[in-house]
Protein backbone atom coordinates (compact mmCIF):
# COMPACT_ATOMS: atom_id res chain seq x y z
CA UNK A 1 0.00 0.00 0.00
CA UNK A 2 2.90 2.49 0.91
CA UNK A 3 4.73 1.75 -2.18
CA UNK A 4 1.72 2.24 -4.18
CA UNK A 5 1.09 5.87 -2.65
CA UNK A 6 4.47 6.95 -3.32
CA UNK A 7 4.54 5.38 -7.10
CA UNK A 8 0.83 7.99 -6.97
CA UNK A 9 2.85 10.86 -5.86
CA UNK A 10 5.93 9.93 -7.73
CA UNK A 11 3.53 10.16 -10.53
CA UNK A 12 1.85 13.42 -9.82
CA UNK A 13 5.27 15.31 -9.38
CA UNK A 14 6.20 14.06 -12.80
CA UNK A 15 3.25 15.29 -14.52
CA UNK A 16 3.38 18.78 -12.41
CA UNK A 17 6.99 19.02 -13.78
CA UNK A 18 6.11 17.88 -17.17
CA UNK A 19 3.56 20.69 -17.65
CA UNK A 20 5.41 23.56 -16.70
CA UNK A 21 7.89 22.26 -19.13
CA UNK A 22 5.05 22.15 -22.01
CA UNK A 23 4.42 25.87 -21.00
CA UNK A 24 7.74 27.00 -20.54
CA UNK A 25 8.69 25.63 -23.83
CA UNK A 26 5.31 26.37 -25.75
CA UNK A 27 6.82 28.14 -28.97
CA UNK A 28 4.67 30.60 -30.73
CA UNK A 29 6.54 31.23 -34.11
CA UNK A 30 6.44 34.56 -34.85
CA UNK A 31 8.75 35.57 -37.93
CA UNK A 32 12.04 33.64 -37.86
CA UNK A 33 12.27 33.57 -33.95
CA UNK A 34 10.26 31.43 -31.16
CA UNK A 35 8.87 33.30 -27.95
CA UNK A 36 8.95 31.38 -24.63
CA UNK A 37 7.24 32.70 -21.28
CA UNK A 38 9.16 33.13 -18.12
CA UNK A 39 7.72 31.35 -15.44
CA UNK A 40 8.93 29.95 -12.42
CA UNK A 41 10.21 25.98 -12.28
CA UNK A 42 12.57 23.99 -10.97
CA UNK A 43 16.38 24.23 -11.88
CA UNK A 44 18.69 21.21 -11.07
CA UNK A 45 21.76 20.05 -10.97
CA UNK A 46 22.76 16.61 -11.10
CA UNK A 47 25.21 13.47 -12.63
CA UNK A 48 23.99 10.52 -13.64
CA UNK A 49 25.61 7.74 -14.13
CA UNK A 50 25.59 3.65 -13.81
CA UNK A 51 26.62 1.35 -10.85
CA UNK A 52 26.19 -1.75 -9.36
CA UNK A 53 24.69 -2.86 -6.17
CA UNK A 54 26.83 -4.11 -3.82
CA UNK A 55 26.34 -5.59 0.00
CA UNK A 56 27.50 -3.09 2.58
CA UNK A 57 30.68 -2.68 4.30
CA UNK A 58 32.18 -0.48 7.00
CA UNK A 59 32.72 2.99 6.66
CA UNK A 60 35.84 4.80 7.12
CA UNK A 61 34.81 8.44 8.30
CA UNK A 62 37.31 11.45 8.01
CA UNK A 63 37.89 15.41 8.55
CA UNK A 64 38.54 16.56 5.38
CA UNK A 65 41.14 19.21 6.96
CA UNK A 66 43.51 18.69 9.94
CA UNK A 67 42.69 19.74 13.36
CA UNK A 68 42.61 18.70 16.88
CA UNK A 69 39.44 17.00 17.90
CA UNK A 70 37.58 18.99 20.25
CA UNK A 71 34.77 16.38 21.16
CA UNK A 72 33.50 12.91 20.19
CA UNK A 73 29.70 12.58 21.06
CA UNK A 74 29.29 8.40 20.31
CA UNK A 75 31.24 5.28 21.55
CA UNK A 76 31.28 1.42 20.65
CA UNK A 77 28.59 0.29 19.61
CA UNK A 78 25.98 3.08 19.35
CA UNK A 79 23.22 3.07 16.77
CA UNK A 80 23.43 6.45 14.56
CA UNK A 81 20.81 8.15 12.24
CA UNK A 82 21.73 9.48 9.18
CA UNK A 83 23.39 13.17 9.83
CA UNK A 84 23.64 12.79 13.38
CA UNK A 85 26.90 14.09 14.89
CA UNK A 86 29.79 11.96 15.36
CA UNK A 87 32.80 13.85 16.53
CA UNK A 88 34.28 17.81 15.99
CA UNK A 89 37.26 19.27 15.68
CA UNK A 90 37.86 22.79 17.07
CA UNK A 91 36.44 25.62 14.64
CA UNK A 92 37.17 28.95 17.02
CA UNK A 93 39.55 30.38 14.30
CA UNK A 94 36.66 29.66 11.81
CA UNK A 95 34.00 30.81 13.77
CA UNK A 96 35.65 33.79 13.91
CA UNK A 97 36.38 33.77 10.32
CA UNK A 98 32.62 33.32 9.62
CA UNK A 99 31.22 36.12 11.42
CA UNK A 100 34.22 38.56 10.27
CA UNK A 101 32.98 37.81 6.70
CA UNK A 102 29.24 37.87 7.28
CA UNK A 103 29.85 41.26 8.71
CA UNK A 104 31.87 42.28 5.94
CA UNK A 105 28.93 41.20 3.65
CA UNK A 106 26.58 42.96 5.61
CA UNK A 107 28.58 45.76 4.90
CA UNK A 108 28.98 45.20 1.28
CA UNK A 109 25.42 45.18 1.24
CA UNK A 110 24.84 48.21 3.18
CA UNK A 111 26.81 50.28 0.76
CA UNK A 112 25.72 49.14 -2.30
CA UNK A 113 22.01 49.69 -1.02
CA UNK A 114 23.60 53.48 0.26
CA UNK A 115 25.19 53.87 -3.40
CA UNK A 116 21.67 52.49 -4.95
CA UNK A 117 19.43 54.71 -2.75
CA UNK A 118 21.50 58.21 -2.91
CA UNK A 119 22.55 60.56 -0.20
CA UNK A 120 20.05 61.38 2.50
CA UNK A 121 18.83 64.42 3.03
CA UNK A 122 20.72 65.29 6.12
CA UNK A 123 24.45 64.14 4.09
CA UNK A 124 23.54 66.79 1.51
CA UNK A 125 23.35 69.42 3.98
CA UNK A 126 26.39 68.86 5.39
CA UNK A 127 28.33 68.71 2.30
CA UNK A 128 26.29 71.99 0.90
CA UNK A 129 27.54 73.79 4.52
CA UNK A 130 31.16 72.37 4.21
CA UNK A 131 31.16 73.87 0.68
CA UNK A 132 29.76 77.57 2.04
CA UNK A 133 32.25 77.40 5.07
CA UNK A 134 35.14 76.52 2.43
CA UNK A 135 33.19 79.59 0.75
CA UNK A 136 33.86 81.81 3.22
CA UNK A 137 37.31 80.77 4.38
CA UNK A 138 38.68 81.45 1.05
CA UNK A 139 37.17 85.17 1.06
CA UNK A 140 38.97 85.50 4.65
CA UNK A 141 41.83 84.08 3.42
CA UNK A 142 42.14 86.62 0.57
CA UNK A 143 41.22 89.19 2.63
CA UNK A 144 44.33 88.90 4.90
CA UNK A 145 46.25 88.59 2.15
CA UNK A 146 45.22 91.88 0.78
CA UNK A 147 45.56 93.30 3.80
CA UNK A 148 49.75 91.56 4.07
CA UNK A 149 49.95 93.19 0.34
CA UNK A 150 48.70 96.37 1.90
CA UNK A 151 50.78 96.41 5.08
CA UNK A 152 54.07 94.87 3.21
CA UNK A 153 53.98 98.43 0.48
CA UNK A 154 52.95 100.95 4.09
CA UNK A 155 56.12 98.92 6.15
CA UNK A 156 58.55 99.50 2.69
CA UNK A 157 57.38 103.02 2.18
CA UNK A 158 57.59 104.14 5.64
CA UNK A 159 61.26 102.41 5.68
CA UNK A 160 62.53 104.12 2.26
CA UNK A 161 60.96 107.49 4.21
CA UNK A 162 62.91 106.82 7.18
CA UNK A 163 65.83 105.96 4.42
CA UNK A 164 65.56 109.80 2.47
CA UNK A 165 65.53 111.93 5.57
CA UNK A 166 68.41 109.94 6.99
CA UNK A 167 69.92 110.55 3.05
CA UNK A 168 68.96 114.35 3.90
CA UNK A 169 70.62 114.40 7.51
CA UNK A 170 73.56 112.72 5.61
CA UNK A 171 74.14 115.15 3.52
CA UNK A 172 73.69 118.54 5.81
CA UNK A 173 76.09 116.47 8.66
CA UNK A 174 79.02 116.08 5.86
CA UNK A 175 78.24 119.55 4.62
CA UNK A 176 79.02 121.57 7.96
CA UNK A 177 81.73 118.36 7.99
CA UNK A 178 82.85 120.15 5.31
CA UNK A 179 82.87 123.77 6.38
CA UNK A 180 84.31 123.34 9.71
CA UNK A 181 87.52 121.44 7.48
CA UNK A 182 87.98 124.19 5.36
CA UNK A 183 87.93 126.84 7.85
CA UNK A 184 90.28 125.10 10.04
CA UNK A 185 92.20 124.81 6.99
CA UNK A 186 92.40 128.36 6.11
CA UNK A 187 93.31 128.85 9.80
CA UNK A 188 96.18 126.72 10.46
CA UNK A 189 97.40 124.77 7.61
CA UNK A 190 98.47 127.28 4.79
CA UNK A 191 101.84 126.31 5.00
CA UNK A 192 103.06 123.73 2.46
CA UNK A 193 104.77 121.45 4.77
CA UNK A 194 103.58 117.75 5.51
CA UNK A 195 100.97 118.25 7.63
CA UNK A 196 99.36 121.39 5.33
CA UNK A 197 99.34 118.82 2.48
CA UNK A 198 98.21 116.71 4.58
CA UNK A 199 95.07 118.50 5.81
CA UNK A 200 94.04 119.59 2.22
CA UNK A 201 93.99 116.46 0.78
CA UNK A 202 91.76 115.32 3.33
CA UNK A 203 89.56 118.56 2.87
CA UNK A 204 89.39 117.78 -1.03
CA UNK A 205 88.38 113.75 -0.46
CA UNK A 206 85.88 115.24 2.07
CA UNK A 207 84.43 117.99 -0.73
CA UNK A 208 84.60 115.40 -2.88
CA UNK A 209 82.22 113.06 -1.00
CA UNK A 210 79.86 115.90 -0.06
CA UNK A 211 79.39 116.33 -3.94
CA UNK A 212 78.72 112.60 -4.06
CA UNK A 213 76.42 112.75 -1.48
CA UNK A 214 74.65 115.55 -3.17
CA UNK A 215 74.61 114.04 -6.23
CA UNK A 216 72.87 110.85 -5.17
CA UNK A 217 70.02 112.61 -3.04
CA UNK A 218 69.10 114.54 -5.90
CA UNK A 219 69.16 111.53 -7.56
CA UNK A 220 66.95 109.88 -5.21
CA UNK A 221 64.57 112.86 -5.36
CA UNK A 222 64.33 113.03 -9.13
CA UNK A 223 63.56 109.47 -9.50
CA UNK A 224 62.09 107.93 -5.97
CA UNK A 225 62.10 104.24 -7.61
CA UNK A 226 63.19 101.96 -4.86
CA UNK A 227 66.29 100.86 -7.30
CA UNK A 228 67.27 104.40 -7.02
CA UNK A 229 66.93 105.01 -3.21
CA UNK A 230 68.79 101.51 -3.01
CA UNK A 231 71.89 102.87 -4.51
CA UNK A 232 71.88 105.96 -2.92
CA UNK A 233 72.23 104.81 -0.01
CA UNK A 234 74.73 102.18 -0.50
CA UNK A 235 77.03 104.61 -1.63
CA UNK A 236 76.10 107.71 0.77
CA UNK A 237 77.27 105.06 3.21
CA UNK A 238 80.87 104.34 1.51
CA UNK A 239 81.20 108.60 1.49
CA UNK A 240 80.21 109.26 4.77
CA UNK A 241 83.01 106.26 5.65
CA UNK A 242 85.22 108.05 3.46
CA UNK A 243 84.63 111.45 5.19
CA UNK A 244 84.74 110.18 8.96
CA UNK A 245 88.26 108.60 8.08
CA UNK A 246 89.28 111.73 6.38
CA UNK A 247 87.98 113.77 9.50
CA UNK A 248 89.83 111.17 11.39
CA UNK A 249 93.32 111.98 9.79
CA UNK A 250 92.86 115.70 10.08
CA UNK A 251 91.98 115.13 13.94
CA UNK A 252 95.34 113.49 14.40
CA UNK A 253 96.91 116.12 12.55
CA UNK A 254 95.53 118.37 14.96
CA UNK A 255 97.81 116.45 17.60
CA UNK A 256 100.88 116.72 15.87
CA UNK A 257 103.45 118.47 18.02
CA UNK A 258 103.68 121.66 15.47
CA UNK A 259 100.01 122.15 15.62
CA UNK A 260 98.81 120.79 19.09
CA UNK A 261 99.10 124.00 20.86
CA UNK A 262 98.43 126.23 17.46
CA UNK A 263 94.71 124.59 16.74
CA UNK A 264 92.29 125.59 19.30
CA UNK A 265 90.50 123.31 21.46
CA UNK A 266 87.42 124.61 20.01
CA UNK A 267 88.52 123.67 16.35
CA UNK A 268 89.07 120.50 17.89
CA UNK A 269 86.48 119.79 19.81
CA UNK A 270 84.33 120.81 16.57
CA UNK A 271 86.10 118.29 14.44
CA UNK A 272 85.09 115.66 17.51
CA UNK A 273 81.75 116.53 17.56
CA UNK A 274 81.42 116.63 13.53
CA UNK A 275 83.12 113.09 13.44
CA UNK A 276 80.37 112.11 15.65
CA UNK A 277 78.07 113.08 13.56
CA UNK A 278 79.70 111.48 10.62
CA UNK A 279 79.68 108.25 12.36
CA UNK A 280 76.12 108.21 13.74
CA UNK A 281 74.72 109.35 10.42
CA UNK A 282 76.89 106.22 8.84
CA UNK A 283 75.46 104.20 11.44
CA UNK A 284 71.75 105.35 10.91
CA UNK A 285 71.66 104.66 6.78
CA UNK A 286 73.72 101.07 8.20
CA UNK A 287 70.16 100.60 9.78
CA UNK A 288 67.99 101.82 7.34
CA UNK A 289 69.69 99.78 4.70
CA UNK A 290 69.44 96.17 7.13
CA UNK A 291 65.69 97.85 8.02
CA UNK A 292 64.59 97.40 4.43
CA UNK A 293 66.41 94.29 3.66
CA UNK A 294 64.68 92.69 6.79
CA UNK A 295 61.51 94.11 5.75
CA UNK A 296 61.75 92.88 1.93
CA UNK A 297 62.18 89.42 3.59
CA UNK A 298 59.33 89.23 6.05
CA UNK A 299 57.15 90.57 3.29
CA UNK A 300 58.17 88.21 0.82
CA UNK A 301 57.49 84.96 3.54
CA UNK A 302 54.56 86.65 4.85
CA UNK A 303 52.78 87.35 1.14
CA UNK A 304 54.16 83.54 0.09
CA UNK A 305 52.43 82.25 3.69
CA UNK A 306 49.17 84.17 2.65
CA UNK A 307 49.00 82.88 -0.59
CA UNK A 308 49.59 79.05 0.74
CA UNK A 309 47.24 79.67 2.84
CA UNK A 310 44.79 80.97 0.03
CA UNK A 311 45.77 78.24 -2.49
CA UNK A 312 45.19 75.63 0.61
CA UNK A 313 41.58 77.55 0.64
CA UNK A 314 40.96 77.10 -3.29
CA UNK A 315 41.87 73.18 -2.73
CA UNK A 316 39.54 72.73 0.27
CA UNK A 317 36.39 74.52 -1.74
CA UNK A 318 36.96 72.57 -5.00
CA UNK A 319 36.72 69.24 -2.88
CA UNK A 320 33.86 70.05 -0.61
CA UNK A 321 32.35 70.99 -4.38
CA UNK A 322 33.26 67.67 -6.00
CA UNK A 323 32.39 65.78 -2.81
CA UNK A 324 28.92 67.66 -2.98
CA UNK A 325 28.85 67.17 -6.61
CA UNK A 326 29.49 63.48 -5.88
CA UNK A 327 26.88 62.95 -3.31
CA UNK A 328 23.86 64.34 -5.39
CA UNK A 329 24.90 62.79 -8.69
CA UNK A 330 23.16 59.40 -9.85
CA UNK A 331 25.45 56.40 -9.00
CA UNK A 332 27.41 55.15 -12.00
CA UNK A 333 27.16 52.07 -13.49
CA UNK A 334 30.80 51.07 -12.48
CA UNK A 335 30.35 51.78 -9.58
CA UNK A 336 27.39 49.82 -9.12
CA UNK A 337 29.05 46.70 -10.47
CA UNK A 338 31.87 47.31 -8.27
CA UNK A 339 29.82 47.10 -4.93
CA UNK A 340 27.51 44.16 -6.79
CA UNK A 341 30.75 42.36 -7.17
CA UNK A 342 32.19 43.03 -3.49
CA UNK A 343 28.54 41.74 -2.47
CA UNK A 344 29.15 38.37 -4.41
CA UNK A 345 33.05 38.11 -3.11
CA UNK A 346 31.80 38.83 0.26
CA UNK A 347 28.76 35.88 -0.27
CA UNK A 348 31.60 33.41 -1.32
CA UNK A 349 34.11 33.99 1.47
CA UNK A 350 31.15 33.57 3.55
CA UNK A 351 29.44 30.53 1.60
CA UNK A 352 33.26 28.74 1.92
CA UNK A 353 33.50 29.50 5.84
CA UNK A 354 29.93 28.06 6.46
CA UNK A 355 31.68 24.95 4.00
CA UNK A 356 34.63 24.87 6.57
CA UNK A 357 32.29 24.74 9.30
CA UNK A 358 30.12 22.20 8.32
CA UNK A 359 33.50 20.12 7.60
CA UNK A 360 34.35 20.53 11.30
CA UNK A 361 31.44 18.28 12.35
CA UNK A 362 32.12 15.10 11.70
CA UNK A 363 28.00 13.48 10.63
CA UNK A 364 27.36 9.95 10.08
CA UNK A 365 25.96 9.81 6.21
CA UNK A 366 24.20 6.81 7.14
CA UNK A 367 22.01 4.59 9.48
CA UNK A 368 24.22 2.24 11.11
CA UNK A 369 26.26 1.31 13.99
CA UNK A 370 29.42 2.53 15.27
CA UNK A 371 31.95 -0.72 15.15
CA UNK A 372 35.26 1.79 16.04
CA UNK A 373 36.32 4.47 17.38
CA UNK A 374 40.14 5.30 16.08
CA UNK A 375 40.69 9.27 17.26
CA UNK A 376 40.06 10.85 20.72
CA UNK A 377 39.55 14.79 22.02
CA UNK A 378 43.08 16.76 21.87
CA UNK A 379 44.48 14.44 19.76
CA UNK A 380 45.74 16.19 16.28
CA UNK A 381 44.06 14.67 12.73
CA UNK A 382 45.09 15.06 9.55
CA UNK A 383 42.65 15.08 6.42
CA UNK A 384 41.14 11.36 4.97
CA UNK A 385 42.48 10.02 8.23
CA UNK A 386 40.13 7.92 9.55
CA UNK A 387 38.59 8.88 12.84
CA UNK A 388 35.21 6.60 13.36
CA UNK A 389 34.13 3.53 11.47
CA UNK A 390 30.00 2.48 10.69
CA UNK A 391 28.45 -0.59 9.91
CA UNK A 392 25.55 0.07 7.58
CA UNK A 393 22.61 -1.08 8.99
CA UNK A 394 21.19 -1.55 5.39
CA UNK A 395 23.77 -4.19 4.08
CA UNK A 396 23.11 -3.01 0.32
CA UNK A 397 24.91 -0.05 -1.14
CA UNK A 398 25.61 1.05 -4.64
CA UNK A 399 29.28 1.97 -6.13
CA UNK A 400 29.61 3.84 -9.38
CA UNK A 401 32.62 5.46 -10.97
CA UNK A 402 32.02 9.59 -11.17
CA UNK A 403 34.60 11.78 -13.82
CA UNK A 404 36.88 14.02 -12.01
CA UNK A 405 34.99 17.03 -13.34
CA UNK A 406 32.13 15.90 -11.81
CA UNK A 407 33.36 14.71 -8.41
CA UNK A 408 34.49 17.88 -7.96
CA UNK A 409 30.90 19.36 -7.66
CA UNK A 410 29.69 16.39 -5.36
CA UNK A 411 29.75 16.54 -1.72
CA UNK A 412 28.65 13.88 1.10
CA UNK A 413 24.67 13.98 1.74
CA UNK A 414 24.31 14.94 -1.79
CA UNK A 415 20.52 12.90 -2.49
CA UNK A 416 20.52 10.40 -5.10
CA UNK A 417 17.67 9.23 -7.66
CA UNK A 418 18.10 5.26 -8.19
CA UNK A 419 16.73 3.18 -10.89
CA UNK A 420 17.08 -0.60 -10.67
CA UNK A 421 16.54 -2.44 -14.25
CA UNK A 422 14.67 -5.24 -12.10
CA UNK A 423 12.24 -2.84 -10.85
CA UNK A 424 11.70 -0.41 -13.81
CA UNK A 425 8.08 0.91 -12.52
CA UNK A 426 10.16 2.30 -8.93
CA UNK A 427 12.56 4.48 -8.26
CA UNK A 428 14.43 4.67 -4.94
CA UNK A 429 16.18 7.81 -3.07
CA UNK A 430 19.55 7.45 -1.33
CA UNK A 431 22.57 9.58 -0.43
CA UNK A 432 26.05 9.85 -0.89
CA UNK A 433 27.67 8.36 1.57
CA UNK A 434 32.02 8.42 1.03
CA UNK A 435 33.96 9.74 -2.13
CA UNK A 436 36.91 7.57 -2.03
CA UNK A 437 40.03 10.20 -1.59
CA UNK A 438 42.31 8.02 -3.91
CA UNK A 439 41.76 8.21 -8.32
CA UNK A 440 41.31 4.93 -10.21
CA UNK A 441 42.19 5.37 -14.27
CA UNK A 442 39.83 3.58 -16.45
CA UNK A 443 40.81 3.40 -19.76
CA UNK A 444 43.47 6.43 -19.14
CA UNK A 445 40.97 8.60 -17.82
CA UNK A 446 40.59 9.30 -14.17
CA UNK A 447 37.65 8.47 -12.02
CA UNK A 448 36.69 8.59 -8.10
CA UNK A 449 34.63 5.89 -6.42
CA UNK A 450 31.67 7.15 -4.94
CA UNK A 451 29.54 5.00 -2.26
CA UNK A 452 25.19 5.61 -2.37
CA UNK A 453 23.26 4.15 0.16
CA UNK A 454 19.54 3.04 0.31
CA UNK A 455 17.09 5.59 2.35
CA UNK A 456 14.70 2.75 2.41
CA UNK A 457 15.07 -1.08 3.18
CA UNK A 458 14.87 -3.02 0.23
CA UNK A 459 13.06 -6.20 -0.57
CA UNK A 460 14.30 -8.69 -3.07
CA UNK A 461 17.32 -6.37 -4.16
CA UNK A 462 20.17 -8.91 -5.07
CA UNK A 463 24.15 -7.52 -5.34
CA UNK A 464 25.09 -7.46 -8.77
CA UNK A 465 22.18 -5.92 -9.72
CA UNK A 466 22.27 -2.84 -12.52
CA UNK A 467 21.69 0.61 -11.21
CA UNK A 468 21.28 3.90 -12.77
CA UNK A 469 21.94 6.55 -10.44
CA UNK A 470 21.21 10.67 -10.64
CA UNK A 471 23.21 12.37 -8.34
CA UNK A 472 21.52 15.93 -7.37
CA UNK A 473 24.75 18.25 -6.40
CA UNK A 474 22.22 21.43 -6.59
CA UNK A 475 18.48 22.44 -6.83
CA UNK A 476 16.42 25.54 -6.64
CA UNK A 477 12.69 24.95 -6.93
CA UNK A 478 10.11 27.99 -7.69
CA UNK A 479 12.21 30.01 -9.28
CA UNK A 480 12.41 32.33 -12.47
CA UNK A 481 13.75 30.10 -15.14
CA UNK A 482 14.94 30.32 -19.08
CA UNK A 483 16.31 27.79 -21.57
CA UNK A 484 20.17 28.17 -21.79
CA UNK A 485 18.90 28.31 -25.97
CA UNK A 486 18.14 31.83 -24.50
CA UNK A 487 21.00 33.22 -23.37
CA UNK A 488 23.21 35.23 -25.35
CA UNK A 489 27.26 36.51 -24.03
CA UNK A 490 27.91 40.21 -24.34
CA UNK A 491 31.61 39.70 -23.72
CA UNK A 492 31.36 38.53 -20.10
CA UNK A 493 27.74 39.68 -18.98
CA UNK A 494 24.66 37.59 -20.24
CA UNK A 495 21.83 39.00 -22.01
CA UNK A 496 18.53 38.19 -23.33
CA UNK A 497 16.71 39.22 -26.13
CA UNK A 498 12.64 40.23 -24.82
CA UNK A 499 9.57 41.29 -27.16
CA UNK A 500 8.62 43.68 -25.50
CA UNK A 501 5.85 45.59 -26.96
CA UNK A 502 6.20 44.41 -30.46
CA UNK A 503 9.85 45.77 -29.87
CA UNK A 504 12.72 43.23 -29.63
CA UNK A 505 14.38 44.08 -26.56
CA UNK A 506 18.32 43.47 -25.13
CA UNK A 507 18.61 42.95 -21.82
CA UNK A 508 20.91 42.22 -19.69
CA UNK A 509 20.46 39.39 -16.60
CA UNK A 510 22.06 38.42 -13.40
CA UNK A 511 22.16 34.36 -13.64
CA UNK A 512 22.06 31.84 -11.10
CA UNK A 513 21.74 27.96 -10.99
CA UNK A 514 22.51 26.52 -14.39
CA UNK A 515 20.73 23.64 -14.50
CA UNK A 516 21.34 20.10 -16.36
CA UNK A 517 18.11 20.06 -18.21
CA UNK A 518 19.22 23.24 -20.24
CA UNK A 519 17.20 25.36 -17.72
CA UNK A 520 19.21 29.02 -16.00
CA UNK A 521 17.59 30.43 -13.13
CA UNK A 522 17.16 34.20 -13.49
CA UNK A 523 18.23 36.24 -10.17
CA UNK A 524 16.81 39.75 -11.77
CA UNK A 525 16.76 41.48 -15.32
CA UNK A 526 12.90 39.50 -16.50
CA UNK A 527 9.77 39.55 -14.27
CA UNK A 528 7.14 36.48 -14.43
CA UNK A 529 5.09 36.19 -17.62
CA UNK A 530 8.07 37.87 -20.15
CA UNK A 531 8.32 36.34 -23.21
CA UNK A 532 12.33 35.92 -24.32
CA UNK A 533 13.35 35.21 -27.80
CA UNK A 534 15.35 32.28 -29.17
CA UNK A 535 16.58 32.83 -32.65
Amino acid sequence: MMRKQKLIIAIIVLLSVAIGLFFIFSSKKNGEYALYEVTKNTVRQEISETGVVKRGEKISLSFKSMGRIKEVFVKTGDKVKIGEYLAKIDNTQTYLQLQEAIANLDLAKANLSKLLSGASKEEIQISQTKVCNAENTLKSKNRELENIRADAIQDLESAYEDAFNALDDSYLKSYNAQNIVDSIQRSYFIDNDQSGISVRENRDKIKKSVSQIKFYLNKARTSPEEENIDTSLYQTKQELFNIFSALEVIREVCEEPLYRNKVSSIDKTNLDTHRSYINTAYSGLVDDIQSISLIRIANTTNISVAENYVVSAQDALQSAKDNLALIIAEPREEDISLHQAKVKSAQARKGVLESQMRDTVLRSPIVGEVIKIEKFAGEIVQPSVSVISILPQEPLKIEVDIYEEDVVKMKIGNPVEISLVAFPEKTFNGNVIFIDPSEELIDGVVYYKVTINFKETQINTKPGMSADVVIIIDSKEDVLCVSEDALIFDGEKPVIKVLNNGNIERREVEIGLRGSNDMVEIISGLNQGEQVIID
